[in-house]
C-alpha cells in the first residue's frame, strides 16, 4: 500500500501547470525550446529531449505563476512523507485487508478495495480498542489524507 495513488491526481495537476507555464514561456519569448531557467532549477516538458545550449530564463510575466506552482509542489514534497508513513503503519499494525479497512479513513477505502486481491484476506485481527487507539495516535496524519483526498475530488 502507498501513497502514489492518493498523490496521482495533484501530481498530474502539477504537471498540467508545469507544462502551460513551458508552453506559455515559450510562446512570450518566440523560442522553439520547450524548457527555462527558474532559480537555478530547469523545467521541460520532454526530459528525454536534449536541452539547447543556451536555455531561456522564465518570462518576468510569468515568475508570479511559477512560485505559486513551486509554493503547492513544496506543500506537497512537505505532507507526503507523513502520508507514507501513516500508509507504513497500517501496514505495520495491521495484518489484512479487514484490519487495513478498520485502521484507515474511509475515503482511501475505494483505493484499499481496488487491491484487495493482493491483499492478505480473513477475519479482522484487531480488536477495536487497538483501532481506536490506532485512530488517536495517527489523528493528524488522516486528517492530512482526508485532506488530500478531498483536495484530489476538487482537482477532477
Amino acid at each position: 500500500m502507498s501513497s502514489s495513488r492518493v498523490y496521482a491526481p495533484a501530481m498530474a495537476k502539477q504537471k498540467a501547470i508545469l507544462d502551460q507555464i513551458i508552453i506559455d514561456n515559450t510562446a512570450l519569448l518566440g523560442s522553439s525550446s520547450f524548457s527555462f531557467n527558474f532559480l537555478g532549477e530547469t523545467y521541460r516538458m520532454n526530459s528525454r529531449e536534449p536541452l539547447p545550449r543556451r536555455v531561456n530564463r522564465l518570462a518576468p510575466q510569468l515568475h508570479e505563476r511559477m512560485r505559486e506552482f513551486l509554493r503547492q509542489r513544496a506543500e506537497i514534497l512537505v505532507e507526503q512523507p507523513y502520508i507514507n508513513g501513516f500508509f507504513r503503519q497500517v501496514v505495520s499494525a495491521g495484518r489484512n485487508y479487514t484490519d487495513y479497512i478498520a485502521l484507515t479513513p474511509s475515503v482511501v477505502h475505494q483505493i484499499i478495495h481496488s487491491i484487495k486481491n493482493a491483499l492478505p484476506q480473513g477475519e479482522a485481527s484487531l480488536d477495536p480498542d487497538e483501532v481506536d487507539a490506532f485512530h488517536v495516535k495517527h489523528r493528524q496524519s488522516m486528517f492530512m489524507v482526508q485532506q488530500r483526498m478531498a483536495l484530489n475530488l476538487i482537482l477532477q
